[in-house]
């Protein structure tokens, strides 16, 4: 459970600070060192740190995308799309939103994949359902700095979708609303 106490906001659990256990996640420590660094918390309590600040955070409106998220297509003759850099927020909102499908996942680095997958793919969606806004700042932030990374990517939804593999992120999002 997550409490403020003094300005800040701290796990109920050894009332270690939020930002804290997000600075660890956010700069590439692993769960075991996270969990080794607070040894109050279990896998519960991190992930909690994370949707918390995840869901009590902006992305940044900054015009500069490439300072919020940056990809580069490093297959010339195919789409395969690597991170080279990536803010503290917008890293731990796409793991948030992983979350929310893949519960199971403990790795942060493919929790943040997954979020950036999905995001992706809900973006897609509203291209083809005829929406020009992306629905918030940070799908506008992975809209844009995947379409700096590879245009291409646009072209062919259906393919995308394929590529990205949708049935499977479908059949995830209906169990999770049953």
């Amino acid at each position: 459970m997550i409490v403020k106490r003094n300005r800040a906001y701290v796990t109920s659990k050894g009332l270690v600070p939020i930002d804290s256990v997000c600075d660890l996640v956010s700069t590439g420590k692993n769960m075991d060192f996270v969990l080794k660094s607070f040894p109050m918390l279990n896998h519960n309590d991190v992930f909690e740190c994370v949707d918390f600040y995840a869901q009590n955070t902006m992305v940044s409106d900054n015009p500069d995308i490439s300072k919020l998220l940056a990809l580069t297509n490093t297959d010339p003759e195919e789409i395969v799309i690597e991170v080279v850099n990536i803010n503290q927020t917008v890293f731990l909102k796409l793991i948030e939103i992983s979350r929310r499908y893949y519960p199971e996942e403990t790795d942060f680095v493919k929790s943040m994949n997954n979020g950036l997958r999905i995001c992706c793919l809900q973006n897609i969606e509203r291209i083809e359902n005829g929406e020009e806004n992306m629905q918030d700042r940070l799908h506008n932030t992975v809209y844009h700095a995947l379409l700096h990374a590879a245009p291409q990517v646009y072209d062919d939804l259906e393919k995308t979708k394929e590529d990205l593999d949708f049935t499977e992120f479908n059949k995830r999002r209906t169990e999770k609303n049953k």
